[in-house]
C-alpha cells in the first residue's frame, strides 16, 4: 500500500509501533504510536495515523528507529534523537525520553547510524565506531550505561 505523503523518501525505519522516514528536501515525517514522543512532534500522545513532519529537522539524510525511539542523521554530521530513553539511548547525557529531536552530544562526524532496541551506534568520517545505550550491549566492554558516544 502506497505512502503518499512520504513520496519522495531517501531513508526509512520502522521502529516497535512507528515508521519515520527522512525526505530528499531534508524533512522527517513520522507516524504510528506515539506514546513516548517517538515521533518528535513535541508532545507524547496516541496513535497519529498518517506521516506528520517532524518540527525542526530541515537536513536530515537518514533515519534510524528502534522501540520508541527515532534517530535522524543530519547533513551537517550531527544527529538528533527522540523518544524512549530508559537506558541513555538517546545520547544526550541523562537518561530523560524527549518528544522533539534533541542533538546527539559531542557527534559532529557521523556518515551512517543505525538503532537497536537497547543501544545506537554511529560511524563516525574517520572509520570509528562510537555506541551508547544499555552498558554490555555496546561492544565497549562494561557494565555502566552510557549516555553519550
Amino acid at each position: 500500500m502506497p505512502v503518499p505523503a512520504a513520496t519522495g523518501a531517501v531513508s526509512v525505519s520502522a521502529g516497535g509501533a512507528h515508521t519515520c522516514a527522512a525526505l530528499e528536501n531534508g524533512a522527517v515525517l513520522c507516524w504510528g504510536r506515539n506514546t513516548n514522543g517517538q515521533l518528535g512532534l513535541g508532545v507524547s500522545s496516541n496513535t497519529v495515523e498518517m506521516p506528520t513532519p517532524v518540527p525542526g529537522l530541515q537536513d536530515a539524510i537518514a533515519v534510524a528507529t528502534a522501540g520508541a525511539r527515532t534517530c535522524a542523521l543530519l547533513a551537517s554530521g550531527e544527529a538528533a534523537c527522540w523518544g524512549d530513553d530508559d537506558l541513555g539511548t538517546l545520547g544526550i547525557g541523562v537518561p530523560l525520553d524527549r518528544n522533539a529531536p534533541t542533538p546527539v552530544v559531542s557527534l559532529v562526524d557521523a556518515v551512517q547510524s543505525d538503532a537497536g532496541l537497547y543501544g545506537t551506534c554511529a560511524l563516525r568520517a574517520n572509520g570509528r565506531l562510537v555506541c551508547w545505550g544499555q552498558n554490555d550491549l555496546l561492544g565497549r566492554g562494561g557494565s555502566n550505561n552510557a549516555l553519550t558516544p
